[in-house]
């Protein structure tokens, strides 16, 4: 990598298997956008899919394990869903938020009337629409009539070679009035009224003929009737299908994008994981978002913190414990550089298409206005899993300060104390009847979902990079203390163990505290001497120079080669191991905790290193020595010294769970057997 940023097309570093893939999971969006113009529609295909997976629908107080799959179904227009992960909720859980509601027009309450002749159907446009792009396009009604006896009818009108429905328009020949008003006025909100028919009945003395001939047809085909309207949801919506766009067919059009394609991509993730994630995954499709995310079924509502409090109880968990804890990754829309419209972008900080998922630090409008703005320390930790694991990513902001703005379901989320960010796909003509987005953004969003919701611990760095940090802040030679006494610590070291009965002492330590009137480099035992204890206990529990190494001895020694930036940082861990072979025992070395446990079966002892905080490495490192205990039964235990705790644990993944704080990981483990049988 440069030093300086260097924008990336993705189509410059795609593979042949990856744009295979790619081609295949926005076959399956394709499908699922046709399958679902609405929110309601969303869910019923989310649960076909999901349930097709698996999952079950929470119920309360149910019992749950780690690897259950379960949803939530928030009154048909909003779900939840979740996998439960190996660590507590009181460690938190990873979580994606996106929302399936797109602006649209609602039909009225009383929605029926006739004029002139013709029948009409009066509508309420719902979100962030320009009137003038909704006139003169192809329309379907889809939505829910609620009837008084308690049934619930679906309805879709207009798929397929259905009839459709139109708002009409002025022609240009009389439209001198409309072209002089602004783009706002032209189309006026009363005048969105759909055109549904001009046949009348044959009665021609009936009252209304036109609007009942329209029931009529309503009535034969759903048995409804014109009172029924009032407790109906029913909406206008385009009637495109999604479609490839372009003589390449590398984009993709459709209505309501925004914000599907970012709910479909989670939704997969969740979908396609084969492994019990380690903190419980969970997916959110949130409706009302393009109003402000209000009503029982928008992410501001008690609904959310219902279902996760839920799975809080069953594990006697806290439910604000388990959001402080928490990471969420509110996965929705941008909009994408359009060149037709430069004079609205900031071209250093937009978002391009096919250059991957956008993160943005912030939304809102102008002064930040009603945004998340998320710290320094999120959005490094959200580049790195993209970076790390080759996902293609973009940093955005959304057009000119003072252009305008817009907001997202991540305000909402971070109010309940849950580290957020956005991410999405970068979108064309968004909130249009027809929005654009790119193959590769879609493919590229999908791929990270799979990244942030797979199972594997949440840790701002790998072991493998933690140990090549070491290996480079380890000094090659003794360490320089002073030119005129140059061994004076090393004396004095001699003396204070003396006077603490460790000299020639068979017994070990396991309280580094009390040893800070020890040396070691430019700092002392109680800060940085944990891996030297750890060393010096595994060599006394062992037999191996009881009396012939004594601690100072064993300081010095690693003073010589292995302590990292002069002891401030202790000793790195091949050090440790190096020097254990160089008293000629059989040494075993991992970095995979997944082997952990394994190691342990054929080593006494051992010495595991941990990062006391999985989500911040500036809670630094500590080192144990951990001793196997065998019971009569043939069943054995691990004993961990200096480590604040009493108890012996049946595997090394439960000691490490049981460390103070509840956060540590494992790093690399150290394991010592009469015979190297790992």
């Amino acid at each position: 990598m440069g030093i300086l940023l260097e924008r990336v097309n993705g189509y410059d570093v795609i593979s042949d298997e990856q744009r295979k893939e790619m081609e295949d999971y926005c076959s399956q969006y394709i499908d699922f956008m046709n399958a679902a113009k609405t929110e309601r529609e969303c869910v019923v295909e989310c649960i076909k899919l999901a349930e097709a997976k698996g999952f079950k629908p929470y119920v309360q107080g149910m019992e749950l394990k780690p690897g259950d799959k379960v949803y939530y179904n928030n009154r048909g227009k909003n779900i939840d869903l979740a996998v439960i992960g190996k660590r507590p909720l009181s460690e938190g859980a990873n979580i994606a938020a996106a929302h399936t509601d797109s602006p649209r027009l609602d039909f009225k309450p009383q929605p029926l009337y006739e004029d002139e002749e013709m029948a009409y159907l009066k509508t309420h446009y719902y979100g962030g629409i320009k009137k003038f792009q909704w006139v003169t396009i192809p329309l379907e009604i889809h939505g829910m009539v609620c009837l008084k006896d308690g049934t619930n009818l679906y309805v879709k009108l207009g798929e397929g070679n259905e009839p459709k429905f139109v708002i009409t328009d002025i022609l240009p020949h009389l439209g001198k009035s409309q072209a002089s008003k602004t783009m706002s006025e032209a189309i006026p909100g009363e005048n969105l009224n759909l055109l549904i028919g001009s046949e009348p009945v044959k009665d021609k003395e009936a009252k209304q003929r036109f609007k009942q001939h329209v029931m009529e047809i309503l009535n034969e085909k759903y048995g409804i009737i014109e009172e029924d309207l009032m407790s109906a949801e029913l909406q206008a919506v385009p009637a495109f299908d999604a479609t490839e766009i372009g003589f390449d067919g590398s984009l993709i059009g459709a209505y309501g994008h925004d914000d599907r394609v970012c709910a479909f991509a989670e939704l997969k993730a969740l979908l396609d994981m084969e492994e019990i994630p380690d903190r419980t995954a969970v997916c959110i499709f949130a409706d009302k978002e393009e109003v402000g995310s209000m009503g029982i079924t928008g992410m501001i509502s008690q609904a959310f913190e219902h279902f996760m409090n839920s799975l809080c109880k069953s594990q006697g968990v806290d439910l604000y414990d388990c959001f402080s804890q928490s990471f969420c990754l509110s996965a929705d829309v941008t909009a994408a550089l359009d060149p037709i419209f430069m004079e609205v972008f900031e071209k250093n900080n937009e978002s391009r298409i096919n250059h991957g998922i956008a993160i943005c630090k912030y939304t809102g409008g102008r002064g930040k206005g009603g945004a998340s703005d998320a710290n320094a320390e999120t959005v490094a930790y959200i580049r790195k899993i993209f970076s790390d694991n080759g996902v293609l990513w973009q940093l955005s902001e959304m057009g000119k300060i003072d252009e305008g703005g817009g907001g997202t379901v991540a305000l909402d989320m971070a109010n309940r104390n849950i580290e957020t960010i956005d991410a999405g796909v970068p979108v064309l003509s968004m909130h249009a009847p027809f929005e654009v987005v790119s193959k590769l953004d879609c493919y590229m969003t999908y791929r990270d979902a799979r990244l942030y919701l797979k199972p594997e611990n949440r840790s701002i760095m790998k072991n493998d990079s933690l140990l090549r940090a070491e290996a480079l802040l380890t000094g090659g030679n003794i360490f320089n203390r002073n030119k005129k006494d140059p061994y004076g610590n090393l004396s004095a070291n001699y003396i204070k163990a003396g006077e603490m009965g460790l000299k020639g002492s068979l017994g070990l330590i396991n309280d580094q505290s009390k040893l800070s009137d020890l040396a070691i480099g430019r700092s002392n035992m109680a800060v940085a001497g944990c891996e030297v204890i750890a060393v010096y206990n595994l060599l006394k529990r062992y037999g191996r120079g009881a009396r012939a190494v004594e601690l100072p001895d064993l300081i010095e020694c690693f003073e010589r080669s292995g302590v990292m930036l002069g002891g401030r940082f202790g000793v790195s861990s091949r050090a440790m191991a190096d020097f254990l072979r160089s008293m000629g025992l059989k040494t075993n070395f991992t970095s995979d905790p997944s082997d952990f446990d394994v190691l342990g079966q054929y080593c006494s002892d051992l010495i595991l290193t941990v990062m006391n905080d999985r989500t911040n490495i500036f809670k630094q490192i500590h080192t144990i020595y951990v001793s196997r205990e065998d019971a009569p039964d043939g069943a054995y235990y691990f004993r961990p010294y200096n480590a604040g705790l009493r108890d012996r644990f049946s595997s090394i993944d439960d000691l490490i769970k049981a460390l103070p704080g509840g956060k540590a990981s494992g790093i690399s483990l150290i394991g010592v057997s009469g015979e190297s049988r790992y």
